[in-house]
């Protein structure tokens, strides 16, 4: 289901999926472990793919050299809608953990804004949690840019580059539809890797409730969904740690 990357969902059914997701009942009553995946709001690069012919595997594919994609105006006002979902019904979330790719980063802050901050709310940024570089849009930028333009999470754990960078003496086998690319894309077994990281990860935090905002790519892996812009799936973390990682036509 490569192919759903370039997928948009209208705000009104973006919010649907949203209120179809979270049980507010469920809200503060289970005293598991659980993980909400948050995947970011539409970007330049979504609405891209989804012109006619531009689309992933589309016939004289072309990379739009749209590096660390940001939200369009649609995309910030999905994000502001879910967080003003939350600020009434609030989850509880104690510890966010966000992508380090610009689009992961505006979507937290809009979405976890200061009304919707829980006391003591540990915010904190993670590569392990980036999307799979399949396009220039999931290329980085360096921690020093990163921290001029978002202060609320901590950064300082990120590497330069923390995106996946083949090395000067690694070739990569290009496993990616044909077309014309700007970047080399990243290897399953390595984005495997680091998703199996991030699952070690998140296996030893004490939070009772974690957010992760992240990626399609990301939560289809971890969780098997194929998720749109600016949904939430809730998934109970001793459920997470025993799925194997799906590979993308399963998801």
């Amino acid at each position: 289901m490569i192919a759903l990357r370039g997928s948009l969902a209208s705000t009104s059914k973006c919010f649907l999926l949203i209120l179809a997701t979270i049980k507010c009942e469920a809200l503060h009553t289970s005293a598991k472990q659980r993980v909400l995946f948050i995947r970011h709001g539409v970007t330049k690069m979504n609405e891209w793919l989804a012109k006619p012919g531009c689309e992933w595997g589309a016939i004289g594919f072309k990379d739009a050299g749209l590096y660390d994609t940001r939200l369009t105006t649609r995309g910030a006002l999905q994000a502001r809608k879910l967080g003003d979902y939350f600020s009434l019904n609030d989850p509880g979330v104690e510890l966010l953990v966000c992508s380090p790719l610009t689009r992961a980063l505006e979507t937290a802050r809009h979405v976890f804004s200061d009304q919707n901050v829980s006391p003591g709310m540990q915010k904190t940024v993670s590569a392990l949690c980036a999307e799979r570089v399949y396009l220039s849009s999931d290329i980085g930028r360096s921690p020093s840019e990163l921290s001029k333009e978002f202060d609320f999470a901590d950064i300082s754990g990120l590497g330069d580059p923390w995106w996946f960078t083949p090395g000067d003496s690694r070739v990569v086998d290009e496993w990616r539809p044909a077309g014309t690319y700007c970047c080399p894309g990243e290897p399953l077994e390595v984005f495997h890797s680091r998703l199996g990281r991030f699952k070690a990860w998140l296996g030893g935090r004490p939070e009772k409730t974690i957010a992760v905002v992240s990626h399609w790519g990301v939560i289809a892996a971890l969780t098997g969904r194929s998720v749109r812009n600016c949904e939430v799936v809730e998934i109970d973390l001793k459920e997470l740690l025993s799925m194997p990682l799906a590979l993308e036509e399963e998801a």
